[in-house]
């Protein structure tokens, strides 16, 4: 047999009435019983964002959270969009010679480094990465490559970004993607 469940609506508590000794004179007066199966219900409601309150006749209810404002869902959308660029940008890019360049902020330095006095860079050609000398033309135009690549992903970022901006509603939110076809 399950233990008994109360609850006080002027408490906003549960209690156990196996307890009710040892609360003594801070039992509360306005207790009534609650099936154990709508007490966990209760539980995983208010475990998930819900707020304990009480009906007009005192029996226990879960307020829902609140919805989040459009501000904070345009937020987080646009904090969305910038991940997905910085993937983008941090994912590599492909040069007019079909190589294949790593593009993490390690290589971006060694690719600005290799600018000035040249030097070996990482690249993917026929499917094989190898380590690759370039001179110092060579990795300026890689790096011209790199930077067209990166203000395309910047390009369609702030133009994302402005759609959020200008997005009513949080179900046209929906609609603006980083993947989505242009």
């Amino acid at each position: 047999m399950s233990e008994t469940i109360l609850f006080s609506k002027s408490l906003n508590a549960f209690y156990l009435l196996s307890l009710r000794e040892k609360y003594s004179s801070q039992w509360p007066e306005d207790l009534i019983e609650v099936p154990h199966d709508r007490h966990q219900e209760i539980l995983a409601q208010t475990a998930a964002g819900g707020t304990l309150s009480a009906s007009d006749d005192g029996t226990p209810v879960v307020v829902p959270p609140p919805s989040p404002s459009l501000q904070m869902v345009k937020a987080q959308a646009v904090g969305e969009l910038k991940r997905a660029c910085e993937t983008e940008i941090t994912g590599g890019f492909q040069t007019p010679a079909n190589r294949h360049y790593p593009s993490t902020s390690t290589d971006q330095n060694n690719l600005v480094q290799a600018t000035v006095a040249g030097g070996p860079l990482w690249c993917r050609e026929a499917g094989v990465w190898q380590f690759v000398e370039h001179t110092a033309d060579q990795a300026a135009e890689v790096l011209a490559c790199f930077v067209a690549t990166r203000a395309t992903y910047q390009k369609r970022l702030a133009e994302l970004t402005t759609a959020v901006e200008q997005a009513t509603s949080a179900e046209q939110l929906t609609t603006i993607q980083w993947n989505q076809e242009q």
